[in-house]
């Protein structure tokens, strides 16, 4: 089952015991019934079930709050998968078609009709269409686009607008062989030629895919002067359109498809082809499969991608000039996640800008040996994601290990982090500058939350501002710091306090050197909780305030 994606923009209000929530700068289709409301400020509360939406930012619980009042507070909805939500509709069909069944009796020829407004009022009625005149003869209320007002001139005008449709179906095509790099076009597509193992001749077809500048890419025509094929001779030809490869080392019997979107230029906007891998990992194909996107491209090698501030996203990512790079890190991520990585690895190189847009990682690739979100790892400072929120987000479990290094992040709003992990999987963040700019408590700069969430922080830390906390682990997640100097510029101030660990999660911080001076109280554990500094003593942590730990947390 999918994950829970959080949800935490605005302010929540809701008094003990009461079931009507109040939900103040909350998109107004974010939150639907049966997601999971819950305060990050009191993890003890479980999470508790929308029962119904009211409108107008007021929602329905199904049972009262069990918690302490909030007002005006800091909140995260869990939100349930539109597939979780799909299902739970099907069985209350499945459910009450058992228990209804079908009308008995009926003749040759009738068909259901609702005969009252009641639920499940149908019966058996003669086909008006078919046991009455004509069907020209029945009248018709036209909707949409549609302007016929007797039904027979409605299915007319209906299959019009379908042989119309059907003009515009994708193209398919089959070519002799592929390109599996940049290619100089004039040089490497004429007779004799070979590519990918294949020796071409005269009037070959070959699909040019690779190309550096990707408005170059289409389906080519071998000869002395090599020129487009006149089936793809026009932009709008290649949106869509499916190319099978039938010879080649690397790509005989491949099936590659145009991901571009109508309305481009021919020569100047970007046409990008994806491989449409047919090996699912359990070696099946079904409509559920490709409708949910698991029918996707599988690697043959390791794939970077590049983000600039001067690139767009789309572009194919796949070169690091301004016309093949990416512009945000959400495009880069989303890309690499419609992805099987097989056993190969995906980078996402990000240049030196600043990035006022974070990255939230809820979908996910399949397989891969590693995922790596690089951007200067000599100067952290070059590469400053900088917005009110949290910059890097794993919300679903990751299928392989994560590495993300390099960054200066400033997080400036309450619940702000600069890496928070909230699902399984191992993260590892190291040569990152923390700016801060988070405010109030309950949430940490490096923050995991989530049973499984391992969180590893390794050399190259720098805290040059302040913030609500450090590094936090809650609800059973694990924050690792290997025994690595962490250096703090400037005094920091960390408002709410500078580790935590409640709920069953734990903080290792053996080893660990401080470098540098901070104010605000040194640690906090409860519920479970604890932190290792082995043996550090109650000053290890940096601050002017002594921590406390309650029972069963535990600081050592």
């Amino acid at each position: 089952m999918p994950l829970p994606t959080i949800y935490n923009t605005g302010t929540a209000s809701v008094a003990n015991g009461a079931t009507t929530l109040t939900i103040v700068g909350a998109v107004s289709n974010a939150i639907y019934a049966g997601d999971l409301f819950c305060d990050p400020a009191q993890p003890l509360v479980p999470p508790q079930r929308i029962a119904s939406v009211t409108g107008g930012g007021v929602y329905e619980l199904a049972v009262g709050w069990p918690g302490t009042a909030m007002t005006s507070d800091p909140y995260e909805v869990r939100i349930t998968p539109d597939s979780v939500r799909v299902q739970e509709r099907t069985r209350e069909v499945l459910e009450a078609l058992g228990q209804r069944g079908l009308p008995q009796g009926g003749d040759a020829g009738q068909v259901l009709g609702k005969v009252s407004g009641d639920d499940y009022a149908v019966a058996w009625v003669d086909d008006e269409v078919g046991g009455g005149g004509a069907a020209s003869d029945i009248a018709f209320t036209p909707t949409g686009d549609l302007t016929s007002t007797d039904t027979q001139a409605a299915i007319a005008e209906v299959n019009g607008k379908i042989a119309a449709a059907a003009a515009g179906v994708a193209r398919r095509g089959t070519v002799r062989a592929a390109t599996t790099a940049n290619i100089t076009i004039a040089t490497a597509l004429n007779n004799g030629d070979s590519l990918d193992g294949v020796t071409l001749a005269t009037g070959d077809l070959v699909l040019v895919k690779n190309q550096a500048a990707p408005a170059e890419n289409g389906v080519y025509v071998v000869g002395t002067s090599p020129a487009r094929s006149t089936e793809f001779d026009t932009y709008n030809e290649h949106p869509g359109a499916l190319i099978v490869v039938q010879e080649g080392t690397a790509l005989a019997d491949s099936f590659w498809y145009c991901t571009s979107n109508a309305g481009g230029t021919l020569g100047t906007t970007g046409i990008v082809f994806a491989q449409l891998s047919l090996t699912p990992a359990d070696g099946s194909i079904t409509y559920a499969k490709m409708a949910a996107g698991v029918i996707r491209e599988t690697l043959a090698a390791n794939r970077t991608y590049y983000v600039r501030t001067d690139g767009s996203d789309s572009n194919t990512g796949l070169a690091n000039t301004s016309g093949g790079a990416f512009l945000t890190l959400q495009k880069a991520w989303n890309t690499v996640a419609a992805l099987d990585l097989s056993t190969f690895s995906a980078t996402i190189k990000v240049e030196n800008g600043t990035y006022s847009a974070g990255l939230n990682m809820s979908a996910m690739p399949l397989g891969g040996s590693g995922i790596t979100i690089e951007g200067n790892t000599a100067s952290p400072a070059n590469v400053h994601v900088s917005l009110a929120g949290s910059c890097f987000l794993v919300s679903s479990a990751l299928p392989c290990p994560l590495t993300i290094k390099g960054f200066k992040t400033t997080f400036s709003s309450t619940g702000g982090s600069a890496v928070r992990v909230s699902a399984p999987g191992r993260v590892t963040a190291s040569n990152m500058e923390l700016a801060g700019g988070s405010t109030g408590g309950f949430t940490g700069a490096y923050r995991a939350d989530d049973p499984g969430a391992i969180l590893m922080i390794s050399t190259g830390q720098l805290i040059s501002g302040g913030m609500s906390c450090l590094a936090q682990a809650i609800y059973g997640g694990i924050v690792l710091f290997f025994g690595i100097t962490v250096t703090l510029t400037g005094t920091p101030a960390f408002s709410w306090i500078t580790v935590g660990a409640q709920s069953m999660g734990l903080v290792e911080l053996v080893g660990v050197t401080f470098s540098g001076a901070a104010t605000g109280t040194r640690y906090n554990t409860s519920t479970g909780g604890g932190i290792n500094t082995g043996g550090g003593g109650a000053s290890f942590i940096p601050g002017n305030a002594a921590g406390t730990a309650t029972a069963p947390g535990w600081y050592v």
